[in-house]
């Protein structure tokens, strides 16, 4: 389902069907969309892109060729990012507007948000699923994100396999980006196709 025509029309012509056509400038890497490869900040030391030059100027600041040197004052781990954590239970964040939030609406926090088709009671405005599966109780939004996690991962294992490492994934697009984040030196090295 589509909300808008370009939308539907976009998938028809680029994806629906189709095998990727449009490669990476940088890697093997092929894309059903054009747009995809065409948003890129590449790192000029490891070859690391990038969909945000915020997020390459972070990779640049404190990952690329830097040792970790933040540590988790709960239990000792050192890493590159400084990972904003809860004072009150401890609780990791990757960004400090998603500690806010929790501070706002989950530490020590009574449920305040009601369902509006049960009993169900959330910390967080956004777990009001409308479409709720019958086997672990999960709710969505989007028919769709029900049909795919009873079809792919409720109760299932994973069924997509990493060529490169033991890693499996319940979904193939988790797959991809693994490939990707994980395996892109290797196959900028080899030039592999990903299909």
């Amino acid at each position: 389902m589509y909300k808008t025509k370009v939308g539907l029309y976009n998938h028809q012509k680029y994806e629906c069907g189709k095998e990727p056509q449009f490669p990476c400038p940088h890697c093997p890497y092929k894309s059903k969309r054009k747009d995809i490869n065409e948003r890129y900040y590449k790192c000029q030391s490891c070859n690391k892109c990038y969909s945000h030059l915020s997020s390459l100027g972070r990779h640049q600041k404190y990952e690329c060729g830097k040792e970790p040197k933040f540590v988790c004052p709960y239990c000792s781990n050192k890493f590159k990012l400084k990972t904003p954590n809860c004072d009150r239970c401890g609780k990791c964040y990757r960004a400090i507007s998603s500690l806010r939030r929790h501070h706002k609406y989950e530490c020590g926090k009574e449920p305040q948000f009601q369902c509006q088709f049960c009993s169900y009671k959330s910390k967080l405005k956004f777990n009001r699923g409308i479409y709720k599966c019958e086997n672990c109780g999960r709710t969505y939004l989007v028919k769709r994100s029900l049909w795919r996690h009873v079809k792919y991962e409720c109760g299932k294992e994973p069924q997509f396999r990493c060529q490169f490492c033991d890693f499996k994934s319940k979904t193939k697009s988790y797959l991809k980006q693994h490939v990707i984040l994980l395996h892109a030196k290797w196959l900028l090295h080899n030039k592999t196709i990903l299909k």
